[in-house]
């Protein structure tokens, strides 16, 4: 009644007519209103009230989001500002860098019948410092650092099993004396052979830590997957083929079929003599021994015995149960397959095809609407099964704990996320108990594999990052991450809890993918593909 009597006290003046006569309260006096009104009165009034306290309620309401609203902007306005300081101060330490650095960017001229020992490797430098070529070093500490990390790495890599770099030894596709005639094979090269031509005469590209040795013809259009493995390179491309290279023997080994469409993904399955490729909703098992199509799986789960047509025409068709299989990865001990099915991931047992034993890790990416960009995967702590980690197109990171024995049907969700990159996630890089995740934002940033909190983030290149992969001395145990954009690689020293920029190499063509070798006998250890269709071969330096 107290509150009604306070409503009813905020107009001037109040009118009602009650058994035909009129009276005027004033000064808040309601007891006319009171004693005489009737019911219908009492009804009108009390929806009046009604009506008003609502509106006041929602117009509060309204005013409590609007004051969230803006304290959640201050944040972000406040977390942009301390993101950008940042920025600044990193943007300053690199062109501090590059003045020191100077001398890191180098291009020379190197001919492919070279021998890759370590006294030819001095012998080529003493003739490139006679002919003038030869860039001169910056005296600064941090030049000096990088050259005493250059200067430990030798030809040789061990293989890091670690990350999504893996084993792989296929038995029949290799020539028995492979470690021993790399070298010479490269030395008894000609200028051209069979695609492969030497880099003799014209500029080539060379950094303190690796040179480029030839460039091989292997496509008529872009390559978008490459993958080195025991001397063999695997290549996809939008020309709708893969192929297989011996760098041994300066020849290629096979071509695999004709996809459906471009070949998105093309990988070597560890422990095996077998190859995946991905081309639009298939992914198709090749065996290297017959460069047959042994299996083809597609997007929906289902696995297809039939026979690879090798004739079929390019379709852009995608059937209703199907999606683009946009990333795929083969987990260290070739037991697992992941490929991407919408927001999901499908898992494929490589062991149990026939039984066509498929699981699913679940809510890979924050929106329905988004698309997984890339998938990675390593043993994990207690190598009793897979982490998988997967990027996306909403700037997210999610990582999956997959055991080595799936059971059909069975599904998976995150055991943990990330969101602190700011465009779409182009790779994830496995390394000990933490992850590298490169963006189109042009960042390499590090997180931590325990918390999922990021540690440092540093953005040296000038355009989206298109991958990352590691690369490792075996004399020097010097941990080293590898970047690239279109036009730049830049090798990082991760040894430490933050990465420090050691070498920027540029390319002479635009890059769209490259891939690292995991065998330390091979002479070529690290491989670009381009938009050109071509691939540029490269090897460590001796020194």
């Amino acid at each position: 009644m107290t509150f009604i009597r306070y409503q009813l006290s905020q107009p001037a003046y109040v009118t009602c007519y009650m058994e035909g006569a009129t009276t005027i309260c004033n000064n808040g006096d309601f007891t006319p209103i009171l004693n005489g009104a009737n019911l219908s009165e009492a009804k009108f009034l009390l929806q009046q009230l009604i009506t008003y306290a609502i509106d006041r309620g929602v117009a509060a309401r309204k005013v409590e989001a609007d004051l969230k609203n803006s304290q959640m902007r201050l944040k972000e306005v406040e977390d942009a500002a301390k993101i950008q300081e940042g920025l600044l101060t990193l943007v300053d330490t690199d062109q501090t860098e590059d003045v020191s650095t100077s001398g890191i960017m180098e291009t020379s001229t190197m001919s492919i019948e070279r021998p890759l020992s370590s006294d030819s490797a001095l012998q080529s430098q003493s003739l490139s410092s006679q002919d003038g070529t030869t860039s001169t070093e910056s005296n600064s500490p941090k030049s000096a650092r990088a050259s005493s990390v250059f200067g430990r790495l030798s030809a040789s890599r061990r293989t890091y099993s670690g990350g999504i770099i893996s084993n792989f030894s296929p038995k029949s596709a290799r020539s028995p004396n492979t470690s021993s005639a790399s070298s010479n094979g490269l030395q008894r090269s000609s200028s051209v052979r069979g695609g492969f031509t030497s880099t003799a005469g014209g500029i080539n590209v060379e950094s303190k830590l690796v040179t480029r040795s030839f460039i091989i013809t292997a496509h008529s259009k872009s390559l978008l997957s490459t993958q080195l493995s025991g001397g063999l390179l695997l290549t996809g491309s939008k020309d709708r083929t893969a192929k297989i290279f011996d760098l041994n023997k300066q020849q290629e080994v096979s071509t695999l079929g004709q996809h459906i469409n471009a070949v998105t993904n093309a990988k070597f399955i560890p422990n095996s003599d077998l190859v995946l490729t991905t081309s639009s909703y298939m992914a198709h098992i090749w065996d290297l021994r017959s460069s047959q199509c042994v299996t083809t799986l597609r997007s929906s789960g289902i696995v297809d015995h039939v026979e690879f047509n090798y004739g079929q025409p390019r379709s852009n068709v995608m059937p209703a149960s199907e999606c683009k299989i946009v990333a795929a990865s083969v987990d260290p001990t070739g037991s697992l397959l992941f490929t991407s099915f919408e927001r999901d991931i499908r898992i494929w047992d490589l062991r149990r095809l026939g039984e066509n034993v498929t699981a699913r890790c679940l809510n890979a990416t924050k929106t329905a609407a988004s698309e997984i960009t890339c998938l990675s995967s390593t043993m994990n702590a207690d190598q009793s099964g897979i982490r998988l980690y997967s990027g996306s197109k909403d700037h997210a990171v999610k990582v999956f704990d997959v055991p080595f024995e799936i059971h059909n049907g069975c599904d998976f969700e995150p055991v943990g996320e990330s969101h602190l990159s700011h465009d779409v996630i182009s790779a994830v890089v496995p390394f000990r108990d933490s992850f590298f995740v490169s963006s189109h934002d042009k960042s390499v940033a590090k997180y931590n594999g325990r918390d999922f909190e990021r540690d440092y983030v540093s953005t040296s290149h000038s355009s989206s990052v298109l991958g990352m992969n590691l690369f490792r001395s075996p004399v020097t145990n010097e941990d080293l991450l590898i970047s690239l954009d279109k036009k730049v690689m830049c090798f990082w020293d991760i040894s430490g809890y933050k990465h420090q920029l050691l070498s920027k190499m540029s390319l002479n063509s635009e890059a769209t993918c490259f891939a690292t070798e995991p065998d330390p006998n091979c002479a070529i250890s690290l491989a670009t593909g381009h938009s050109n269709g071509t691939v540029e071969l490269y090897r460590l330096k001796s020194e």
